[in-house]
C-alpha cells in the first residue's frame, strides 16, 4: 500500500512533490473533493484559526530550530481529531503517531472522510504554497 507523503521528501529522501506536480491554486479550486463531516470541520477550522497552534512544514508536528512546537494543517486535525500519543523522535525533532510523521493516520483519514485528493491538496496548501492557517481554513470551508 503506498503511503500519502506530506511535504517534498518520503523518509528514504526521494522527491514526493515537486513544483512541477502542483497546479496552480485557480485550478485546483475546481476539483471537487469529499466532504468531510461537519463537526470535525467545524472544529478543525476552528483549531486553525484560534492561534493555540504555531504553523510549521514538512511533518505532522515538530520542533523548530528554536523549540517551538509546530504542526502542519494536518498535525492539528490529528490533535484535534484523532488523540493518542506523539512519540518525539530525537534525531528529526518530529513527532509521530502511530508511526505516522509526515502523512495522517489511514483509519483516522477513512474515519472522518478525508480523501488522499484533499489530504494531498493541504499538503500542497500547507507546505509548497506557504498558505497560512487562516487561508488554508477558508479553503476547507468552500471545499471540504
Amino acid at each position: 500500500m503506498t503511503k500519502r507523503v506530506s511535504g517534498w521528501f518520503t523518509a528514504t529522501g526521494s522527491a514526493a512533490i515537486s513544483e512541477n506536480d502542483v497546479s496552480d491554486d485557480m485550478q485546483m479550486s475546481e476539483k471537487k473533493y469529499q466532504k468531510i463531516k461537519k463537526s470535525v470541520k467545524k472544529r478543525w477550522v476552528k483549531a486553525l484559526r484560534s492561534g493555540k497552534y504555531k504553523q510549521g512544514v514538512y511533518a505532522l508536528c515538530a520542533y523548530d530550530e528554536d523549540d517551538a512546537l509546530r504542526y502542519c494543517c494536518l498535525g492539528v486535525l490529528v490533535e484535534e481529531e484523532v488523540g493518542g500519543h506523539w512519540i518525539l523522535h530525537q534525531d528529526f525533532g518530529t513527532y509521530s503517531l502511530d508511526g505516522y510523521s509526515d502523512v495522517f493516520p489511514d483509519e483516522a483519514a477513512k474515519e472522518i472522510g478525508l480523501s488522499d485528493a484533499a489530504h494531498d491538496k493541504l499538503t500542497q496548501l500547507n507546505d509548497i504554497s506557504g498558505k497560512s492557517f487562516e487561508e488554508i481554513a477558508d479553503w476547507i470551508e468552500e471545499n471540504l
